[in-house]
C-alpha cells in the first residue's frame, strides 16, 4: 500500500521555522504542528526485557504522537518499526491512507519477547529503514529515528549508532531511567534523550519530542 495522503506543498521550510523549540511543555496541547519536512521512524523495542506492559506503553506513546500532529497539512511522515533479535518494518514510512489507518497497523503489531539487539536494529534501520529513494538539498526531508526501549541492549551499540549518525539520520531516545547512559551513547548528546521516572509519565513527553524534530 502505498498513498501519502499528507503531502502539502513539499518545498522547505525557512530554517528558522525548523529549529527545535526550547524548554520543555508542561502539558500536552490538544494539536501539535510539525512545520518541518521530516520523515520519522518509531523504533520500538519488543524484547523480553521491555515487558508486555512497557511494549504496550510505547504503542501509547506513538499513537498520541500521531493523533496529535498529523493531519492533512502536516509535513511528516512517519513510520513503525519494532524488534528483539531481529528487525521488523511494520509501516514503512509514509505507507499509510491516514491516521486512523496508521493507528490499526500500530495496535496490530505483536509483542515478541526475545533479546534485545539494539545495535542490529539501528544497522538495519540505517540501511533499509527509509526506503531506497535518492534526495538532494532541499528536496530531502529530515530523517528521524525515535527509539523507544525500558530495556538495555545486549550487543554493541556505538558503532552501529555512528554509522546511523553518519548516514544522516537524527537519532532521539525515549527511555526509562535505567537507559539513561545508553540513550545519550545512542544519540550522541543528552539533549536528544527524554527519560521518565514513572512509566505513567511516558505520554507526557510527546510535546517535547516534537520539539525536539
Amino acid at each position: 500500500m502505498e498513498a501519502h495522503v499528507f503531502q502539502k506543498d513539499q518545498t522547505a521550510t525557512t530554517a528558522s521555522a525548523c529549529q527545535p523549540s526550547e524548554g520543555r511543555p508542561t502539558a500536552v496541547p490538544p494539536t501539535l504542528s510539525l512545520e518541518c519536512r521530516a520523515d520519522v521512524l518509531f523504533l520500538l523495542a519488543s524484547s523480553a526485557g521491555m515487558t508486555p506492559e512497557g511494549f504496550l506503553r510505547a504503542k501509547a506513546f506513538v499513537r498520541s504522537f500521531v493523533q496529535a500532529s498529523l493531519d492533512e497539512d502536516s509535513r511528516a511522515r512517519v513510520g513503525v518499526a519494532w524488534y528483539s533479535r531481529e528487525l521488523e518494518l511494520a509501516v514503512p514510512v509514509g505507507e499509510y491512507q491516514d491516521v486512523p489507518d496508521l493507528v490499526r497497523s500500530l495496535e496490530a503489531i505483536p509483542f515478541s519477547g526475545g533479546a534485545t539487539l539494539t545495535g542490529s536494529a539501528l544497522r538495519q534501520v540505517a540501511e533499509r529503514g527509509f526506503g531506497s529513494a535518492t534526495w538532494t538539498g532541499q528536496d530531502r526531508p529530515r530523517r528521524v529515528v525515535v527509539l523507544l526501549t525500558e530495556s538495555g541492549t545486549q550487543d554493541e551499540v556505538a558503532g552501529p549508532a555512528r554509522h546511523a549518525r553518519a548516514r544522516g539520520l537524527l537519532l532521539l531516545g525515549v527511555g526509562s531511567e535505567a537507559v539513561r547512559a545508553e540513550l545519550e551513547e545512542i544519540t550522541g548528546s543528552p539533549e536528544h534523550v527524554m527519560v521518565y521516572a514513572d512509566p505513567q509519565d511516558l505520554v507526557s513527553q510527546v510535546p517535547e519530542l516534537q520539539g525536539k524534530l
